[in-house]
């Protein structure tokens, strides 16, 4: 399914390249230079809606300009000026939002755990300072999350001879790995 967030000149605030998490963006009435200006929108509803929602966050370029700002040094990353009608995949995860001096910010969490770069930093300065067509593409959830045909399983740690050693057993469950205690084993004794 694909939802519309909102409209507007997109932008991030300063503090997502300082930082390097690069998670958020927001959508402004007027361009970094300030010399254009259009009429945002922001569907507060659809993103209170999406809160939670594993998706691809995609930019659609409505108008083309060159970008005011001067990139990121320390990533090497410059602007770049896309064409009107361009689809930009600015990252996947799990969409959130959160409120700022500058209005609502959107984003998506990645799923691998990192802290930077959330958002794809070479698409982020493909559309800065474009109006553009905020969207979320929901995607269903993952189906890999079960290693194994059973909803619970137990793993044993091994030696460097492969063989059963003192280990930990775990419980993998849909959403994380929980240590349910340590399991002493028998080291196994022998040249094997």
């Amino acid at each position: 399914m694909r939802y519309e967030i909102g409209r507007g000149i997109l932008s991030w605030l300063l503090g997502e390249r300082r930082s390097g998490r690069y998670g958020t963006v927001v959508l402004c009435e007027q361009n970094y230079a300030e010399t254009v200006r259009c009429e945002r929108q922001l569907d507060e509803e659809v993103v209170r809606r999406l809160v939670g929602k594993r998706g691809s966050l995609v930019a659609e370029v409505l108008e083309s300009r060159p970008s005011g700002h001067v990139g990121d040094f320390f990533h090497v990353v410059f602007p770049s000026q896309p064409e009107v009608g361009e689809r930009v995949v600015l990252g996947v995860g799990h969409f959130f939002s959160e409120e700022s001096e500058c209005g609502r910010q959107v984003g998506v969490s990645p799923e691998d755990g990192r802290v930077d770069l959330w958002l794809d930093i070479n698409a982020l300065y493909r559309v800065h300072d474009q109006t553009v067509r905020l969207l979320l593409e929901v995607v269903q959830e993952r189906a890999d999350r079960f290693t194994t045909a059973s909803p619970c399983a137990t793993a044993q740690v091994c030696n460097e001879k492969g063989r059963p050693g003192n280990g930990a057993a775990f419980m993998l469950s849909e959403t994380r790995t929980e240590v349910l205690g340590m399991v002493m084993a028998t080291a196994y004794r022998g040249d094997g």
